[in-house]
């Protein structure tokens, strides 16, 4: 699926970030933490591939993958944190996803935005349900940029690995993804498990 993805509009991203340089991974990787589900998975390896090529500096691509990140993070954070009151009713929010949005955070907390920024699609729009939740923005602040450093790392060093091969990424993430969904369903189950053991005992 993101192997196909990047062949269809990795054109596009690639010709944006030759134009602007690190303005143009900036403005795409916050974009990609806005609620737009542009891929860093292009974004971030071509910048990679780049700089393999000396035509952009490792640390520089990176910081400006984190940036727009963090950027972009704080933008949908502010959305959410007005998003009920002001536009909830267009989205079709109500006071019962509000309520699980609530119960999600105080169950796992913050950590909860590190670990989701590492998932691909969940990371574009985990800052909205922070803001929702009105976490306290230091700690949002933190954990995105720590998520944000690891995975624009990540995936620019991985664009270094495979040099002229970087579109590539698309048939490792898709494998990454597999991994990851069977990964979440596994926990999943395993809650699941944990909570009807539980209430099997207070009952008994």
């Amino acid at each position: 699926m993101l192997s196909a993805l990047i062949a269809g509009i990795g054109g596009v991203l690639t010709a944006f970030i030759s134009a602007l340089s690190y303005g143009g991974i900036f403005v795409l990787m916050f974009l990609e933490s806005a609620n737009i589900p542009i891929p860093s998975e292009v974004i971030m390896p071509f910048g990679g591939f780049l700089a393999a090529n000396n035509k952009m500096i490792f640390w520089l691509v990176v910081a400006a993958g984190t940036l727009g990140n963090i950027g972009g993070s704080a933008f949908s954070y502010w959305l959410g944190l007005r998003g009920e009151e002001r536009w909830g009713k267009y989205f079709g929010i109500t006071a019962r996803d509000v309520a699980r949005v609530h119960h999600w955070f105080d169950r796992f907390g913050p950590i909860t935005i590190l670990v989701a920024k590492f998932i691909p699609a969940v990371r574009t729009f985990v800052s909205f349900p922070a803001g929702m939740y009105k976490m306290d923005f230091k700690k949002f602040l933190l954990y995105t940029g720590i998520g944000s450093l690891g995975w624009s790392w990540i995936l620019t060093h991985l664009g270094v690995l495979l040099g002229g091969k970087w579109q590539d990424i698309g048939k490792v993430m898709d494998r990454f993804n597999i991994v990851l969904l069977i990964a979440v369903i596994a926990i999943i189950v395993w809650w699941l498990w944990r909570h009807i053991a539980r209430h099997r005992t207070r009952i008994s």
